[in-house]
């Protein structure tokens, strides 16, 4: 018996020597929404934010302990969202949740995040309605008005358009960057002739395409968000021959077209993107490795995979940094500024915005070329 007693006491003591390290093992949780699968699964989080954690841990975790990130597959769609943000909130226990990774997803988790006091760093999330969401949302990103606003930049300059058609996707997105347009254009004298949304499951475009030809508009404003549909208006509009210039969002930057249909659908397209280089060493070296991992070849939108990536990496060193409390860390998130990001440089403004400056971009040739 004074035998168990003494082994006992002994297991116990070197278990309590232990717990420490116990203890700095235990995982730290970060939840994930985003689209895994489905049309906005182009945009590539996911597996940008799957790297940076590896990338994270491998430089010893947040605060000495492995991350462990769960990931829920938002689809690009508000309910699915919502259902993941109540997941990950209430059965796993996250206080930060990196998403949504489009505006469908963050809009609708926003308040979720606001009333559990979760923290929420979303990427690649562009709707105005983000940017008083509440005290606890964040994004990498600026408001897509604000692409709005360097495109009216560009359409004051071309005296020979008069008249103008806005077609756009009836999403968080796509829909305030039309409206905003509109809202410019009308008191600078140019008349908006056609302003019409769609429906992001529809695929036959052509009764809007042939309504929009009978305006006989100078230009057509293009603002989409599912790569699919957008891929099938640029066909339609062509065998329609509308034959008309196009001015749009960055998603028509990145449509995962075949090589023999990028020229033929997209020749002349200008369209706003944050000022992003990809030739730079970081970034070149960030899609090697992201290839590598999925082998997806051309990353359509690199701009959008590398922000995902830096969205990771800056609440991971914002956690670091100020340890893990969410009103730090809320905190110190308002105050990141100018964060050396493979995406560029990232600032975080007192709305929880993303601050970047934008650049007109023209295809030609099937390159994309700047036309600043």
């Amino acid at each position: 018996m004074k035998n168990y007693i003494t082994a006992t006491i002994l297991l116990f003591v070197i278990f309590a020597g232990h717990t420490p390290n116990v203890l700095a093992q235990e995982k730290f949780k970060i939840g994930f929404i985003g689209a895994m699968t489905g049309p906005f699964s182009s945009y590539g989080g996911y597996k940008a934010v799957s790297m940076a954690i590896d990338d994270i841990n491998a430089r010893g975790g947040i605060l000495g302990r492995p991350v462990e990130l769960i990931a829920e597959d938002g689809k690009g769609n508000g309910l699915t969202a919502v259902t993941a943000m109540h997941k990950l909130i209430n059965i796993d226990k996250v206080k930060y949740v990196l998403g949504g990774h489009s505006s469908p997803e963050s809009v609708p988790i926003a308040p979720i995040a606001e009333a559990n006091k979760v923290i929420m760093l979303a990427t690649v999330s562009a709707s105005p309605a983000l940017t008083n969401a509440g005290d606890y949302v964040f994004r990498t990103c600026p408001a897509s008005t604000k692409q709005s606003e360097r495109l009216f930049d560009y359409l004051k300059t071309k005296k020979e358009i008069k008249s103008i058609g806005i077609l756009y996707e009836e999403t968080a997105y796509a829909q305030p960057m039309a409206e905003k347009l509109k809202e410019l254009a009308i008191p600078a004298g140019i008349n908006v002739a056609f302003f019409e949304g769609y429906n992001s499951e529809e695929t036959d475009f052509r009764l809007l395409l042939i309504k929009l030809k009978g305006k006989k508009v100078d230009a057509l404003i293009f603002s989409p968000q599912n790569t699919e549909s957008a891929m099938l208006v640029l066909a339609q509009q062509k065998n329609l021959h509308l034959n008309l210039p196009i001015i749009g969002n960055d998603v028509l930057g990145g449509l995962p077209l075949p090589e023999e249909q990028k020229a033929a659908l997209t020749e002349g397209i200008v369209y706003a993107e944050p000022e992003f280089s990809s030739e730079g060493e970081d970034y070149i070296n960030f899609a090697k490795r992201y290839n590598q991992r999925s082998g997806v070849g051309d990353l359509q939108f690199g701009m959008w995979m590398a922000e995902s990536y830096d969205g990771a990496r800056i609440l991971a060193d914002v956690i670091n940094r100020c340890g893990d409390d969410t009103e730090k860390v809320k905190q110190c998130l308002y105050q990141v500024k100018d964060y050396p990001g493979i995406s560029g440089k990232i600032s975080i403004d007192s709305n929880g915005d993303g601050l970047r400056a934008f650049k007109l971009i023209q295809i030609v040739n099937g390159k994309k070329q700047s036309i600043e």
